[in-house]
């Protein structure tokens, strides 16, 4: 193998987000990671896995053990997490669709992806779309991206419609809104806002007043902007790629500026939030939190 794509258990864990000493204990537990022992007696591990431990570390984040993802191959860790998103009897004409959907993104029609996704949201109803056909697209899409079967150009194409087509549903209901007030934010560093705009969308629908701040916001703007518009929640985005140790900390630092009785959603995040912050799995569980805490309200 060229030593070019080795690196170290440092290198590794950066590149994954697992603690060097996790690494190590999977691997002397399971077998994995395996390293590459080079005759200088260094041990090196191929950049090859980091895509196969990323999914690792994602469906830890939804409850599943070590033990039984790391025998797994990539596509049956795929698996999983497509079934957490719950795709439905419908998997056949789900595929079917998304290969329609990733020729668009490949040619960069936008107008085409974006009728097809209307096409879809028309046909199946707003949680449905968001939960069973948009979320699988999208784990798809960092899956073909980590993989290289997509390039940046068309994962940073594709993003910017879906988000221009969730934008397009929510904002208009805004103006007239009267419900209670949720503020959407990402943490400081935070650059990924799909997860965001699906939020926005659904609760937007429900009659919430969304207040989108949007990406890298520092904690100290987001506490202001609860206070000035006497919102009872905050909708927190994470990606797959954000570091549990900086979704922490920008967490406690978010817990100092907002009142306790103001409830914390944290959709995406790659690991139980810590704190009083809800984790949110999907639009199903937090169209139910939002339901629960405006009962509370009365």
């Amino acid at each position: 193998m060229d030593v070019s794509q080795e690196i170290s258990i440092g290198a590794l864990s950066r590149a994954v987000g697992i603690p060097i000493g996790t690494l190590r204990t999977w691997e002397r537990r399971y077998g994995y990671p395996e390293p590459i022992r080079r005759p200088s007696g260094h041990r090196r591990y191929s950049v090859g896995i980091i895509p196969k431990l990323k999914l690792v570390k994602q469906l830890i984040g939804y409850g599943h053990k070590p033990s039984t993802l790391l025998p797994d191959s990539d596509d049956q860790l795929i698996g999983r997490l497509a079934a957490i998103v719950n795709p439905g009897p419908d998997s056949a004409l789900a595929a079917d669709r998304f290969a329609h959907w990733f020729a668009s993104v490949q040619k960069f029609e936008a107008d085409a992806l974006t009728r097809s996704l209307q096409q879809t949201w028309s046909r199946v109803g707003s949680v449905d779309f968001l939960d069973q056909h948009l979320s699988p697209f999208l784990i798809e899409m960092g899956v073909r991206w980590r993989s290289n079967r997509i390039d940046i150009a068309e994962e940073h194409f594709a993003s910017h419609v879906v988000v221009s087509f969730l934008s397009g549903l929510w904002r208009p209901i805004t103006p007239t809104a009267d419900g209670s007030v949720v503020v959407c934010a990402t943490l400081p560093g935070e650059h990924h806002v799909i997860g965001l705009h699906m939020s926005a969308v659904a609760l937007s629908l429900e009659g919430w007043d969304v207040r989108f701040v949007g990406a890298d916001t520092p904690t100290e703007m987001i506490g202001r902007v609860v206070r000035s518009a006497g919102a009872i929640a905050v909708a927190i985005g994470t990606s797959s790629v954000a570091s549990p140790t900086e979704t922490t900390r920008g967490l406690n630092e978010l817990y100092d500026w907002v009142d306790d009785e103001v409830a914390i959603w944290v959709g995406g995040a790659p690991s139980e939030p810590t704190g009083r912050a809800e984790r949110i799995f999907n639009m199903s569980d937090l169209l139910e939190r939002a339901r629960h805490l405006e009962r509370r309200q009365l």
